[in-house]
């Protein structure tokens, strides 16, 4: 199989239930070996916090969980917008760093003008 950027895939990659695994056997058989593999049955919604403490009850992003929990972390927002380079005259991407706190306080101010 052939996805994108001409990376080829050939074989199959093992599918392993993630519950039956810990964290050593996944050490040893794939982390050690730089072997890829599917782990599954990880994300269920009573065992997974993130499942409920990410999202609101209506599946959209809980910016105050984010806001709460990591507020004092940077994170680097990219991209904010394409412009001209003044001199160059070629495309320039502006990438910077904030708080996450920063970043939920935009992000949900902006949600509000759609």
């Amino acid at each position: 199989m052939v996805i994108g950027m001409g990376i080829n895939i050939k074989g199959e990659i093992e599918r392993v239930n993630g519950k039956e695994l810990s964290y050593s056997e996944f050490v040893e058989r794939y982390m050690e070996k730089n072997k890829p593999v599917v782990l599954t049955g990880l994300m269920d919604p009573h065992n997974w916090r993130a499942s409920t403490d990410w999202v609101t009850l209506h599946s959209q992003p809980n910016f105050q969980f984010f806001s709460t929990h990591f507020g004092a972390s940077k994170v680097q927002v990219f991209p904010i917008y394409n412009t001209i380079h003044p001199i160059e005259g070629s495309s320039l991407v502006v990438v910077f760093s904030t708080l996450m706190s920063n970043l939920c306080c935009w992000v949900v101010i902006d949600s509000t003008e759609i």
